[in-house]
Formats: structure tokens, sequence, C-alpha cells
């Protein structure tokens, strides 16, 4: 079963059409996050999703959020965007990019920080998985400079942890 981009795969730029047929295109690095949250407008997860999502557009606007339908009917789109009021958020034709991205279902969201680089990962049946995907782990302390007396084993041991602890966090996905 598919589970999205791997956590640190690299984006280039996303390019896809609104349903009116107009052009949208992403590049990074770019000035902020971006949210791709995958929908179906024959979808009721991602139905009752849309009040949560217009909410977290609201009170996070340090990051573009894009919906992406998984649906290729236009008219279907367009009718669910006037029904939901979507007017404000970017809502595209995802046109394979679920599938290029190994998108399990909907309503799936991926987080790509602003240099192109998958953070976060998921299905989002609710707010709280959206809020999910915003946090980052915390790095432990670098380990400090050792002073030439000390022991040369020591300091190989303290930054391996530290190498293991980054490398754990490049494989975390969304709690959900």
């Amino acid at each position: 079963m598919a589970d999205g981009p791997k956590i640190g795969e690299r984006l280039d730029s996303i390019s896809r059409a609104r349903p009116d047929g107009s052009g949208w295109t992403w590049t990074f690095p770019a000035r902020s996050d971006l949210m791709l949250i995958f929908v179906s407008p024959q979808c009721q997860s991602c139905d009752a999703l849309m009040p949560h999502i217009k909410d977290f557009v609201r009170t996070h606007k340090e990051i573009q959020v894009a919906l992406f339908s998984a649906l290729p009917d236009r008219a279907m789109n367009t009718a669910f965007i006037d029904y939901r009021a979507l007017h404000e958020i970017v809502y595209l034709m995802a046109d394979g990019l679920d599938e290029q991205l190994e998108v399990e279902g909907t309503p799936y969201a991926i987080r790509v920080n602003r240099k192109g680089t998958v953070r976060a990962k998921g299905l989002v049946n609710h707010y709280e998985h959206l809020l999910s995907l915003l946090i980052e782990p915390a790095l432990p302390p670098a380990p400090e400079a050792k002073t030439q007396e000390s022991e040369p084993a020591a300091n190989a041991k303290e930054e391996e942890k530290h190498e293991e602890h980054e490398a754990a966090i490049g494989t975390r996905q969304a709690f959900l």
C-alpha cells in the first residue's frame, strides 16, 4: 500500500490547473511552507473536513495551503468550491499528482518546507491531524566541543547518538 512521499524527499515545483483551467505553480525554494491537501468532492470525510481546513487557513497564514482534487470532473469540483465557499483557498486538479506522490487516499496532507523537502504527511480526518503535521520534533543539543584532554571515544559516541537522533527525525511521520 502506498504511503505518500518519503519524509526528506525533495520537490522542485508543482504546477497544476484550477477547475476553471487557469494555471498555478509553486516553485521551491519558496517564501513559505506548503500544505498540500488531497480531497475529493465525493469523499464524506473530505466534506466534513472543509470547515476545519478553512479555519486552518485563517489561523496559519504563514503556510500556503493548496487543495488538490483527486476527482477529474471539473464541473463537480466547481460545484464543490461553490457549495463549500472555498473561493479564498487555492483549489486545483490533482491530475495525477496524487499518484506521483503515492497518496493512499483522501483526505491526505503533505507538508513541504520552504526548501521543497517533505517534512510530514498522513491521512487528515480531523483538525488535530492537520495540526500534527506542523509539529517539528526537537533536536537534542549538539555535542559540546570537547577539550583536548577529553577522551576521543566518548566524543565519537556523543556525535553518533546525535546523528542517530537526526536520522530518526528524518523518518518522522505525522502521528495519526
